[in-house]
Order: structure tokens, then C-alpha cells, then sequence
């Protein structure tokens, strides 16, 4: 027998009581002073012989997986319920306080505040598209054009609240042509750019969000940076988390940063936050180049 040999077999066996095992067998020579204690004429590895039954950590494991994902499950049930409820709930009193009025002005008014929820409610639906997206599909490989892409994000979210008041600057300088997820992409920038709508700052003289798009070796760096509200340090490593809201007043559903760190992470990329509170929020993320 050759010196270091080895095996292993998993298998299912069934037990005495009628009920099966996931068992590992495992084989391996000694040490060699054991095996000496044999004639040297003689002389032959004596083998290890070891059975470890599987069934239960390979089913704690299992259980532990399946009551992650259904406590997942349950929050995102609730979450979501609650926030596709809301906006609707507001459209409908909207639409009974312009039944009770019969000023235009008025009207107009409670139609702006209902276009608003309208808004919510798209970009919410669109969330949840993304994330069962990102999580049932593989990736679909595609030259990307980023100021195309960028371009319908910004075009998409003009109708959000104070939208047309933030200057929205683009810098695309790619060295190269760059493959990825075109739809994965686009719901990865337009989580992000929505988010520095929401959280923008009118209270500064010119707000601001830039996306920027740079070469690094072969992988495209994306940067979204804004002058907005910021983010408290004892946020920041929380803001990913699904459902996750950084404070009472935040806008959106919880889950926009969480399915973009998710996506990220679906292409092999990686993402950082940094921010000062009442001074802005940048977020870097790295992808490599997904060309086949």
C-alpha cells in the first residue's frame, strides 16, 4: 500500500431501528512508528478505519440554513406588506379629501402628494423585482455602456421628491470595454442614486450627487457621492443589513442598500461606504470585468 494513500466515501446507510445515516468513511495509513511494530520483512501500513455518522450536524446545519432563510422570509413578508400598504393608504385619503373639496388649488395640491406615493410605491415594486431577480437568475454577461445606463437611472427617478432640485453630474472614463449584468447594474445604480435623492440636503446652496466610472487594472470602480444628510457612524456598518433603517426618519423600505450589496456580491465585486453625518455619503464599488 502506497505511503500516504487516503480515501473517503459518504454514503447512506440504514440503521437497526429502520431509519437512514449519512455516514463519512474515512481511511488512512499510521504513523510510521506503529506501523515498525511489524516484521520487517513483513512490513505493512496498518489502516486507520474511521466512521462518522453525518445526520446530525449535516442536519443542524441544514435546519440552521432553513430557519435563516425562514426568519428572512417572515421579516421581508412583514416589511413589505407594510410598506406597499402605506403609500396606498395614502392615496386613498387623498382621494377622499379631493371628493370633499371643490378648490383647484386644493386639487392640485392632494395630486402632487398622490404622484409622490405613486413614486414610493413604483420604486418599491422595483425593489422587490430586483431582489427576486438577483436571487433566482444567473448572471447575463453584456457590454455596458454607462452613460446610457446612468443616463435612464437619472431619467427614471426624475419624478422622485426634490429630484429636479439636485445637480446631477456624470464622469464615465473606462479604458476599456467593460462586461457585466446590465440589469443588475441598473437596479444596483438606481438604488443608490435614489437613496441620495431621499437623503439630499436642501438646506445647501448647490446639492449635489456625481457618479463616476474608473478603470482599475481590469475591473470598473463606480462611485456614487453626494452632499447630502450622511450617515451616523454607528450606521455605517450596519446600512447593508436587510430592513436596516439608520434612523426614524428614513424614506425608504430597508431593503434598497441590502439587494445592492447582495448584486455586488452576485458579481464577484465589492462595496464600501464612507460618510460624515451632515456633510454626505459616498459609496465605492469595485466589479471585475465579467468578459468571457
Amino acid at each position: 500500500m502506497n505511503e500516504g494513500w487516503n480515501k473517503s466515501l459518504k454514503k447512506i446507510i440504514r440503521r437497526e431501528m429502520g431509519d437512514e445515516a449519512y455516514i463519512e468513511k474515512k481511511m488512512h495509513p499510521l504513523l510510521d512508528s506503529i506501523s515498525d511494530a511489524f516484521d520487517s520483512h513483513d512490513k505493512e501500513y496498518a489502516l486507520l478505519n474511521r466512521i462518522m455518522d453525518l445526520s446530525s450536524s449535516e442536519l443542524f446545519e441544514a435546519n440552521n440554513e432553513l430557519r435563516k432563510r425562514n426568519e428572512e422570509l417572515d421579516r421581508f413578508v412583514y416589511s413589505t406588506s407594510h410598506d406597499l400598504r402605506a403609500p396606498l393608504t395614502s392615496i386613498m385619503g387623498l382621494l377622499n379629501l379631493m371628493e370633499l373639496t371643490d378648490s383647484n388649488k386644493d386639487k392640485e395640491k392632494y395630486l402632487q402628494l398622490m404622484r409622490m406615493s405613486t413614486v414610493q410605491l413604483d420604486l418599491f415594486i422595483q425593489e422587490i423585482v430586483a431582489y427576486t431577480h438577483n436571487k433566482k437568475l444567473g448572471v447575463q454577461s453584456e457590454l455596458i455602456d454607462f452613460e446610457d445606463l446612468i443616463e435612464k437611472c437619472i431619467s427614471r427617478l426624475s419624478f422622485m421628491n426634490n429630484s429636479d432640485l439636485i445637480r446631477k453630474v456624470v464622469d464615465v472614463k473606462l479604458k476599456f470595454d467593460f462586461y457585466s449584468d446590465r440589469q443588475r447594474l441598473d437596479n444596483l445604480l438606481s438604488n443608490l442614486l435614489s437613496n441620495a435623492i431621499k437623503y439630499c440636503d436642501l438646506s445647501k446652496q448647490d446639492p449635489l450627487v456625481r457618479i463616476v466610472v474608473k478603470s482599475e487594472n481590469n475591473h470598473a470602480i463606480i462611485i456614487v457621492e453626494d452632499n447630502g444628510i450622511g450617515i451616523k457612524n454607528e450606521s455605517q456598518d450596519r446600512v447593508f443589513e436587510m430592513f436596516y433603517r439608520a434612523s426614524a426618519q428614513s424614506k425608504g423600505s430597508g431593503i434598497g442598500l441590502y439587494i445592492v450589496k447582495e448584486i455586488v456580491e452576485k458579481l464577484a465585486g465589492s462595496i464600501k461606504v464612507k460618510s460624515t453625518l451632515g456633510e454626505g455619503t459616498t459609496f465605492e464599488i469595485d466589479l471585475p470585468n465579467q468578459k468571457g
